[in-house]
């Protein structure tokens, strides 16, 4: 067992050496080998994330107006 950081709805990247997680109202990305949370831009408010079979890609949910409901969005992955 190891810790890489701390985060929710975990989702990895292909080749298995990154982990997207929700943290402080973003998305972020953790090495598995340790090291800083890199901050994924645009992701304020997402949860979710599921990344693309390439790893290109990063699609998340992000509340709308209200809260009530959601909205799909998808960014870059971080290089």
């Amino acid at each position: 067992v190891r810790v890489i950081g701390e985060g929710l709805d975990p989702a990895w990247t292909p080749d298995g050496r990154y982990l997207y997680v929700r943290r402080s109202g973003a998305l972020y990305r953790l090495s598995i080998d340790g090291g800083n949370a890199e901050a994924v831009p645009d992701t304020e408010g997402g949860r979710e994330p599921s990344v693309s079979p390439d790893g290109t890609e990063v699609a998340f949910a992000r509340s709308t107006t209200g809260g009530s409901r959601h909205d799909i969005w998808i960014v870059p992955a971080l290089p």
